[in-house]
């Protein structure tokens, strides 16, 4: 839709409209019982970033479902490395580093299902078993407890 050149930042017209997609998804998912749902957002700890996170916390929260925050990280070289890869771009992700805010702080979470993991020397697969691994424990412990 945004025909993202992988260099051209997001306009500020189109993240008003993605302001409005996210609430009408998570209005949606917060209905919608019978399906899981895994949300990506890069969140930093600023008050926009915090009520995004609060907004994807609330949706679980309103459908009774597991919730579990996982928080990746990775090093700074690692992370250019990645960003500047171009195979990013037949992903619709930015390749520009000038656009990523590489030094800001990442939001902070305090939840008991917070899941982190550094991700500097795993692969994508890597990382999907050991956030997997995971949330199947946490599943198992959720499910014991809905049934008591």
């Amino acid at each position: 839709m945004l025909d993202l050149d992988g260099v051209t930042p997001i306009s500020d017209k189109a993240w008003a409209s993605i302001e409005s997609i996210r609430k009408s998804v998570l209005d949606f998912v917060s209905q919608d019982q019978q399906t899981n749902y895994v949300f990506t957002n890069e969140l930093y700890e600023v008050e926009h970033d915090r009520v995004i996170y609060a907004r994807v916390k609330g949706a679980a929260e309103k459908r009774g479902s597991l919730f579990v925050p996982v928080k990746l990280s990775i090093s700074v070289e690692e992370r250019k490395r990645r960003i500047t890869n171009p195979e990013r771009h037949t992903r619709f992700k930015t390749t520009n580093l000038a656009e990523i805010k590489i030094q800001q702080e990442v939001i902070k979470i305090d939840h008991p299902n917070l899941l982190e993991v550094d991700v500097t020397d795993l692969s994508a697969s890597e990382a999907a078993e050991k956030i997997l691994f995971f949330v199947k424990h946490l599943k198992s412990i959720f499910s014991a407890e809905k049934d008591k």
